[in-house]
């Protein structure tokens, strides 16, 4: 009976033990099992993937209906683009003009102070440089050839793009 009662005695001193062990073991159980299932995911996917494969292989594509090219170009639209650059730069050139024309606050001719009754003291006539006048008539020219080149330019590219619209529709 006491080798009995010694046995239980060395059973019971050896139980953190066998706890510890036992924990361990279902550590690795469940790390073992983790591993399985995510082999077997893999597995499932490999397979999945491997009848795509097949399948793709067996399919033929045809083609419905043939790609149209268009003919012209979607955007943008060169043709109404000049046509509204023309208009906006005659619209901004006569909108500077008069309001200049607004803002100059000066007295032009003898008229204009009659109209509001006004007497007329004196006036001081213009006496014309010809070498001043000769200088601005030949800056006027020149900024009147530019903008004949500018102008004969624009409208020989609308003309370009008028063509070009017309023979493709």
């Amino acid at each position: 009976m006491k080798e009995l009662k010694a046995n239980k005695a060395l059973q019971l001193q050896n139980i953190p033990e066998t706890k510890k062990e036992l924990a361990v073991l279902n550590q690795e159980r469940d790390s073992y099992k983790n591993i399985y299932q995510q082999l077997l995911m893999r597995m499932g996917q490999s397979e999945v993937s491997k009848q795509m494969e097949i399948g793709d292989k067996t399919t033929t594509f045809r083609i419905v209906d043939p790609a149209i090219l268009p003919r012209m170009p979607v955007s943008p639209n060169m043709l109404k683009l000049i046509l509204l650059s023309i208009a906006i730069g005659i619209g901004s050139g006569l909108g500077v003009v008069f309001l200049l024309d607004n803002l100059d606050d000066s007295v032009k001719n003898v008229q204009q102070l009659t109209n509001l009754n006004l007497r007329v003291l004196a006036i001081i006539p213009s006496i014309p440089d010809e070498v001043l006048l000769k200088r601005q008539r030949g800056r006027d020219i020149w900024v009147f050839a530019v903008a004949g080149v500018y102008l004969t330019g624009v409208l020989f590219l609308l003309g370009f793009e008028l063509l070009k619209t017309m023979g493709k529709t």
